[in-house]
């Protein structure tokens, strides 16, 4: 997914990409207080508060931090899933 941003005089592209995970309903705070406290690393949506289903929406460029990000959140057993 492509989005076009305005800064001010100039336009800049940028390329997102989506991951989705499950994780535990007590972890969804957690995961999000991480991730966008992580430098604004991604945006956090939770699409099943029920089932802790959350999408992650990030730069292409971030790409690399994000999946060490979530290896990290996988060895503390807070991410259960991660469907790429």
């Amino acid at each position: 997914m492509q989005q076009r941003i305005s800064c001010g005089i100039s336009e800049v592209m940028v390329d997102f990409q989506a991951v989705s995970l499950r994780v535990d309903r007590k972890d969804i705070f957690y995961v999000n207080y991480i991730v966008e406290g992580y430098d604004g690393l991604g945006n956090v949506t939770t699409q099943d508060p029920a089932r802790g289903l959350l999408t992650i929406h990030y730069s292409k460029g971030s790409s690399v931090a994000m999946f060490d990000l979530i290896r990290a959140l996988q060895a503390e057993g807070v991410v259960k899933e991660v469907h790429a």
